[in-house]
C-alpha cells in the first residue's frame, strides 16, 4: 500500500495489492522493442509448433478411430455363425 494511504482510506484493490505482495515482488524488468519483439517471435513460433503437433496427434487419432470403427464393422458382417 502507498506510504500515504491509511489502512482506512484504502481501496479495496489497494489492500488486494498490499495483500498479493505478501506472496513475493514482481520481478520488473526493462527490454528494448526488438528485445521484447524477438522474444514474442520465439514464443508465437513455439505456439505455432505446438499447435502442428497437436493437429497431428488429432488426424493420427481420427484415423485409428475410423480404422477401428471400420474393423469392428468388418468383424461383425463377416464373422461365421
Amino acid at each position: 500500500m502507498p506510504p500515504n494511504v491509511s489502512e482506512s482510506e484504502a481501496t479495496p484493490l489497494q489492500t488486494e495489492t498490499q495483500n498479493n505482495a505478501s506472496y513475493g515482488k514482481v520481478n520488473q524488468q526493462y527490454v528494448t522493442v526488438d528485445e521484447f519483439n524477438a522474444f514474442k517471435a520465439e514464443i508465437e513460433e513455439k505456439l505455432r509448433q505446438s499447435n502442428n503437433e497437436l493437429k497431428t496427434v488429432h488426424k493420427e487419432l481420427d484415423h485409428e478411430s475410423h480404422d477401428r470403427d471400420h474393423s469392428q464393422l468388418y468383424k461383425v458382417r463377416f464373422t461365421p455363425k
